[in-house]
């Protein structure tokens, strides 16, 4: 019964967490109309992962996937390539590891 109550618990967290990440990304679309952004959204990001210097972006939504564990490195490198050599423009992105089944 403790694991229910746990992922009860999660459920309800993680539902908040996302309406909280879903209205910071709509007041930055519509306050910020001279804002050049990007929203990094990993899957599954963890410290424990060994990086492999690769990333995969999901092309869309429901189509594709990407895999589940990505190391935080792997993500920051995105970041970091992305500030220097933006792709993206006033969107969100999904990224991830080596997608299922490669």
């Amino acid at each position: 019964w403790a694991g229910k109550i746990l992922s009860l618990m999660f459920k309800t967290n993680s539902k908040k967490a996302h309406q909280d990440l879903t209205r910071m990304e709509i007041a930055v679309k519509e306050e910020s109309s001279w804002l050049d952004y990007v929203f990094v959204r990993p899957v599954g990001i963890s410290e424990d992962v060994v990086p492999v210097n690769q990333y995969f972006i999901q092309q869309e939504k429901g189509k594709d996937a990407v895999g589940m564990n990505m190391a935080k490195m792997d993500c920051a490198r995105f970041m970091v390539h992305e500030s220097l050599h933006p792709t993206y423009h006033r969107r969100g992105v999904v990224i991830g590891s080596a997608p299922p089944n490669t």
